[in-house]
């Protein structure tokens, strides 16, 4: 397998070293370094060195294929949604009928009749669902959120329990630097000079963040996977990479400080002595921290299901205070978690953005992917697509949407009120067909301003600090175990 191909299938390698790209299968921001004898799954994607391997299982059996497999077959275990205006709107067709019948067979006046079927035509329920529907798309996509049907956004207002993705969710996806320790000021160009002669990620992280062309020429320019660079500069051995390089290497690290953050450390050596280290993360975003917050004040539980190791997924978790938070975990774990929630009744939405995260947001009652970087099967199998990745936009959705469900409700009871009056007064001969055709129609005019009302609506400060103005009911405001 050479650099730059994708694995075919699973197996092992028998020969070679290398560094693969696994994010499409745990969401790993990282290449992971392989030798002989570790596994390789299909669909990831060998970066630097060549390797031989030894298949050990057929294309269909293979993990990209299981991935895909599981997209297909996962479905919500509580997906139904009742349409309560059309249940509402063909009771009201028989209720009007039979009115109409009796009021003849009693009065055996066919006005009174003709006009109960008038005003007792369900227009304005008909129109109470989609006009808010269509109003708060409108409203969306002004916000850069892209809505796939209207169903995804009634059920959303029911939804109580929010799952992130951490790697491109919750943070940029990408390594950057964060700190950078030396009392050498030419150490940021030695190492951005000798990084750029590389194409891994850190590499490409630090050259970015020096951000300057004027780089010295590197002879000898040697990569170690898994370990890091070496070359010569101007004559001087100049050495980068982790600590199992500088142990090789026989340099001795002074005054080493306990990682506590767990970012990734770049020792920095000249002719043999340290004269620097680079620290880069994957960087949370600038405001995951606020979306949480504001996601809490509308009484949303709030998870985080990372495929990252325990200590990353604990330092972003408490960074940015969700509720719940669970790492190592392979697509199967966050399906099945998504599937043990709602078997407790609990209706769930998941965001993210990888191949790997394409059966939970197909799982989930509402899936919402990240559009300019998701992959093509993750916007397919999502409800929602947030087109400029931004998650701040996010607790708006969830606003809006609680909100359009109460428009709806209002607009049902109003249309059901309107039509009962009106056929009573119908009935009672008091309303003849004109006037209960003004009546119908000033009904569906009333329904449809309300609706447009969604088109402006914006999160506001009160709405967050009384977060039952946004129509949840008492499901939504129920304690979830």
């Amino acid at each position: 397998v050479l650099p730059g191909e994708n694995i075919p299938t699973d197996g092992i390698i028998v020969k070679g070293e290398t560094s693969i790209n696994q994010s499409t299968l745990t969401g790993e921001s990282l290449p992971v370094d392989k030798k002989e004898n570790d596994e390789v799954y299909s669909g990831t994607t060998n970066l630097y060195g060549s390797f031989s391997m030894k298949t050990t299982k057929e294309s269909e059996d293979s993990s990209l294929q299981k991935l895909i497999r599981l997209v297909k077959t996962s479905s919500p275990e509580n997906a139904k949604i009742v349409k309560v205006a059309d249940k509402w709107a063909t009771m009201i067709v028989v209720i009007a009928f039979t009115a109409a019948i009796l009021t003849y067979l009693f009065t055996f006046e066919i006005t009174r009749s003709v006009t109960i079927l008038v005003v007792f035509c369900p227009c304005a329920l008909v129109l109470a669902t989609p006009t808010a529907i269509s109003a708060a798309i409108g409203n969306l996509t002004s916000h850069g959120i892209l809505v796939k049907d209207g169903a995804s956004i009634e059920e959303l207002a029911h939804v109580n329990e929010l799952i992130f993705d951490k790697t491109g969710t919750l943070t940029h996806g990408t390594p950057k630097v964060i700190e950078v320790e030396s009392n050498d000021k030419n150490m940021l160009k030695l190492l951005a000079s000798l990084e750029s002669q590389s194409e891994h990620p850190l590499s490409k992280s630090i050259v970015n963040y020096y951000n300057n062309n004027d780089l010295y020429e590197v002879d000898d320019f040697k990569m170690l996977i898994g370990k890091g660079v070496i070359g010569k500069i101007n004559g001087s051995k100049i050495i980068a990479g982790n600590k199992k390089l500088m142990s090789i290497e026989n340099i001795h690290i002074e005054n080493e400080k306990e990682n506590n953050d767990r970012s990734i450390e770049i020792y920095v050596a000249k002719d043999e002595k340290i004269i620097g280290k680079v620290s880069l993360s994957d960087t949370l975003r600038s405001n995951a921290k606020k979306t949480i917050k504001k996601l809490k004040k509308l009484n949303m539980k709030t998870t985080l299901l990372s495929g990252d190791n325990e200590k990353t997924g604990e330092i972003i978790a408490k960074k940015v205070n969700v509720d719940n938070y669970k790492f190592n975990c392979l697509p199967k774990d966050k399906t099945e978690y998504i599937r043990q929630r709602q078997l407790k009744e609990n209706k769930v939405a998941m965001i993210g953005d990888g191949i790997n995260d394409a059966p939970s947001l197909k799982k989930a009652n509402v899936g919402i992917a990240m559009g300019s970087i998701g992959s093509d099967l993750t916007i397919e199998a999502a409800n929602i697509a947030l087109i400029n990745d931004d998650i701040k936009e996010v607790p708006h959705l969830i606003a809006i949407s609680r909100k359009t469900l109460k428009v709806i409700n209002i607009n049902i009871a109003f249309s059901l009120t309107l039509n009962i009056i009106a056929m009573i007064l119908a009935m009672l001969g008091l309303l003849d067909p004109i006037a209960g055709a003004l009546v119908h129609n000033i009904g569906s005019v009333i329904v449809i301003i309300y609706s447009s009302t969604l088109m402006n609506f914006k999160l506001s400060r009160n709405e967050l600090e009384k977060s039952e103005k946004l129509g949840m009911t008492k499901h939504l405001n129920k304690s979830t175990t």
